[in-house]
């Protein structure tokens, strides 16, 4: 909202690390929550913050996603444009 401080680096590096961590290890259920949300395009937002923690926490949950090797996940970034967001 207009007016408000942006959230502390801390707390945004906590969030994107437990959200990792969801996709890592209840991949069934994420799936679902992570196509509704958009919350890796929403993460990736991060790549314009000049914090470089902030960036590498955003690519690592990129990583995070390409690792899992599960179609689902190369399907989104591939629909979403993803990796040319990255790239720029």
């Amino acid at each position: 909202l207009l007016g408000e401080p942006p959230p502390p680096v801390s707390s945004l590096l906590l969030i994107v690390d437990l959200l990792s961590y969801c996709i890592s290890q209840h991949s069934y259920r994420i799936k679902y929550c992570i196509l509704r949300s958009n919350a890796v395009e929403i993460v990736l937002e991060l790549l314009e913050r000049p914090e470089k923690a902030l960036v590498g926490a955003a690519l690592r949950l990129l990583k995070t996603c390409l690792v899992m090797k599960d179609e689902f996940y190369v399907r989104y970034v591939l629909q979403k444009n993803i990796m040319e967001r990255v790239l720029e």
